[in-house]
């Protein structure tokens, strides 16, 4: 009785299921738009409420319910604005007019995404729409290319990831707080794309050449970001050609070299400019911030902060960004964890978990790492939640269906 149902509703749901697609691009650009919609609404407001200290007139604004002026949560943010409005002007990496070279800020590439909102007017506060649109953009791209990681699995359950990926503040704050983050996760979303077609180019049925180009490509604008991502990029790249190990020793050093020469052309070029035009390779905010360049610190006490870091993150962002009961954030690493030990989901959970753990020992050598919601951990945050979502599907995948469930799953060619 079961097969009939699941044959008729197959029969009569299949011209509806080349529109599936469709209905998830959907419903992520509708949890996007929400979660967006809501950071902004909330910022505004508090903007319309602070202007009531230097203008009398705004207190009929805020009683109305009116929204305040743009800004941003983060000082960082307005730094990234100069340096975009310096780039606008014909001076790219000038923080100040005048000024000449600076190696103080934290991302190469983010500045000249943020230069086409001058081009459109959006000068002062208002930048802070163009990079909400850019926030915004990145983050529906990561959510369907994303969705290639749910391969081997039934379509409906790719779902659960905009919901488990939105579903923690502070990675929603950093990908909206105009920030790099969301940037970041877009371009690295690109990698997982062309990470794929190179493992899919194993069998030998098509020629993984462009596939490392292209991952190569990837990582080159994801390091220009965040340099910290030369880490992920290196799994990316590492899991991409074990496969490819049938090949012999010289294809796979060639398809090493396109994979990750790009991104480490990147930082060493940085390196070689910094020296150049300042004195010193490592960039302003390096010195700064990571506990290795620290004048006073012992090579021991290096060591030891980099592991009081790297607990920090793990304990801070499980037992208070998670939830509000310590215990009940552990939850979300035990679903994630079950991704790994799921055959069928294995595979991309090792990368996603690789790739976390390298992020988070590369933030832990930063001294800053405690400040800003802990905004230097977000993108393992997101790796970590996107394998929660692995779990869950594969959880649900594993668990019984009703009749009419299943049947409607079938018909639409989701399962």
């Amino acid at each position: 009785m079961t097969d009939t149902l699941l044959d008729r509703a197959k029969q009569r749901l299949a011209p509806f299921a080349p529109f599936e697609p469709v209905l998830y691009g959907l419903w992520a650009a509708a949890l996007t738009l929400l979660c967006a919609c809501r950071f902004y609404s909330s910022l505004r407001l508090q903007t319309a409420y602070a202007d009531l200290f230097l203008d009398e007139r705004a207190l009929g604004r805020a009683v109305s319910g009116a929204l305040g002026p743009w800004s941003a949560p983060l000082d960082d943010v307005f730094i990234h604005f100069d340096f975009a409005r310096q780039a606008s002007r014909g001076h790219p990496f000038e923080w100040s007019p005048g000024a000449g070279y600076s190696s103080g800020g934290t991302s190469l590439l983010y500045p000249f995404v943020l230069v086409p909102g001058f081009w459109l007017g959006m000068s002062g506060l208002n930048l802070m729409q163009w990079a909400a649109i850019v926030a915004c953009v990145c983050v529906f791209g990561t959510l369907l290319a994303l969705r290639r990681l749910w391969r081997g699995l039934p379509r409906a359950t790719s779902y659960f990831l905009p919901p488990v990926f939105l579903c923690v503040g502070a990675l929603d704050w950093s990908l909206w707080s105009g920030m790099e983050v969301a940037l970041f996760l877009g371009l690295w979303s690109l990698a997982i794309v062309a990470w794929d077609d190179l493992c899919s180019s194993a069998d030998g049925a098509s020629t993984p050449l462009i596939s490392a180009a292209l991952l190569g490509l990837s990582g080159l604008l994801m390091c220009a970001t965040r340099p910290e991502g030369i880490g992920a990029l290196f799994v990316l790249a590492a899991t991409a050609l074990w496969k490819h190990r049938q090949r012999g020793v010289m294809p796979v050093l060639l398809l090493a070299v396109l994979a990750l020469a790009p991104a480490g052309s990147v930082l060493v070029g940085h390196g070689l400019a910094n020296r150049l035009l300042t004195g010193d390779s490592t960039a302003a905010g390096a010195l700064v911030k990571l506990e290795m360049h620290h004048p006073y610190l012992t090579r021991s006490d290096v060591v030891a902060a980099w592991w009081f870091h790297f607990k920090y993150q793990v304990l801070r962002v499980t037992q208070y960004h998670f939830a509000d009961i310590a215990w009940v954030g552990w939850i979300a690493w035990v679903i994630a964890g079950y991704a790994l030990w799921a055959k069928r989901t294995r595979g991309v959970a090792l990368v996603l978990w690789l790739s976390l753990l390298t992020w988070v020992s590369i933030v832990a050598l930063n001294g800053q790492v405690r400040w800003q919601n802990e905004r230097y951990t977000m993108p393992a945050v997101a790796w970590l939640l996107t394998s929660a979502a692995l779990g869950l599907a594969a959880a649900s995948a594993q668990a019984p269906r009703g009749v009419a469930f299943a049947a409607v799953l079938h018909g639409l060619g989701m399962a």
